[in-house]
């Protein structure tokens, strides 16, 4: 009797224990499996932006873009020389070239980089950024615009912003808008309120990304 009135005892704080214990297991294997699938996303997006050299060229790292209006994209800076882009992302891809001016463009497999340069008194007539387009590349700027945000979130942080014209390619249209004075311009799918951003230009304040002598966007129409 006393045998089997000792074994249901430990049988209930056996039972009672499991009981007890489950509970925090589950939510400590939640915990876990949470964080897991975390470090697994971030892995998989480092991924992504390691594959995109460009991208990681002028990020720095494998996060966004970080866009300075007026001033600068990423590791790249307005009025920097020009010459110092092959240290920075190698050579371009293609160059258009005028007199003392060029337009250089470089690709990977989503990013665009377009970087319009000229002659620059300030730097003893060597070539300084003037234009950094880029499209394709996930971006922010201090205001809180990234590649996500729609038209009606630019012109509310951008109430200067002024459409300068479209070009039609195939079925695509692009519209390009420009707050000029702030020296940042943008690559839309649309005007309408959901128009979608597909690129970011940063300029040098006061002078619009549609006054280069070597058209960023040639055909432009404008409105």
């Amino acid at each position: 009797m006393k045998t089997a009135l000792a074994s249901l005892i430990i049988s209930g704080c056996f039972f009672f224990t499991l009981s007890c214990n489950t509970p925090r297991q589950e939510k400590q294997t939640a915990q876990e499996a949470q964080i897991a699938q975390e470090e697994l996303t971030g892995r998989e997006d480092s991924a992504k932006a390691l594959q995109d050299s460009l991208h990681f060229k002028l990020a720095g790292n494998t996060g966004p873009v970080r866009v300075i209006a007026g001033e600068a994209a990423g590791m790249l800076r307005l009025k920097a020389p020009s010459d110092t882009l092959l240290q920075v992302l190698g050579k371009a891809d293609s160059t258009a070239v005028d007199m003392c001016k060029d337009l250089s463009s470089w690709y990977s497999d989503k990013t665009r980089l377009r970087i319009y340069s000229l002659c620059d008194n300030d730097l003893e007539m060597r070539k300084s950024m003037q234009v950094i387009a880029l499209s394709g590349s996930s971006f922010s700027t201090g205001s809180g615009i990234t590649d996500k945000s729609t038209f009606s979130a630019v012109r509310q942080n951008h109430p200067g912003l002024q459409v300068l014209g479209k070009i039609s390619k195939g079925d695509q249209t692009l519209f390009i808008a420009d707050d000029i004075q702030k020296g940042i311009a943008f690559e839309l799918s649309d005007t309408a309120t959901a128009g979608r951003i597909l690129g970011v230009l940063v300029h040098l304040p006061g002078k619009a990304v549609t006054a280069t002598t070597i058209p960023l966007y040639p055909g432009l129409e404008r409105l």
